[in-house]
């Protein structure tokens, strides 16, 4: 799940209205078992550096890093954590 709002850092994920989009994990494992993931993420790439300036410094290479950084588009470090807190007991 991806969020789209207007103050978002990366110009590409600048959207009027707060909004979601979810990509299938399923999605991308097809993608790379069908050959295409990297010819797709090359063309995104080169997309983010021809509108923002430079490819988004979270984006990695499939496998390199949690997918939570890279879908959250903003930089994180290893210590970030969820800032959502739960109003249910387990």
């Amino acid at each position: 799940m991806i969020g789209l709002h207007p103050g978002s850092s990366r110009p590409a994920r600048q959207f009027k209205y707060p909004t979601l989009v979810f990509n299938a994990h399923d999605q991308f494992e097809r993608i790379r078992t069908e050959g295409r993931y990297n010819k797709l993420r090359d063309t995104i790439r080169t997309r983010d550096v021809a509108y923002s300036g430079s490819i988004n410094p979270m984006l990695e290479d499939f496998g390199q890093s949690s997918e939570v950084y890279q879908y959250s588009g903003k930089a994180y470090d290893e210590a970030w954590k969820c800032p959502f807190l739960s109003q249910h007991a387990r």
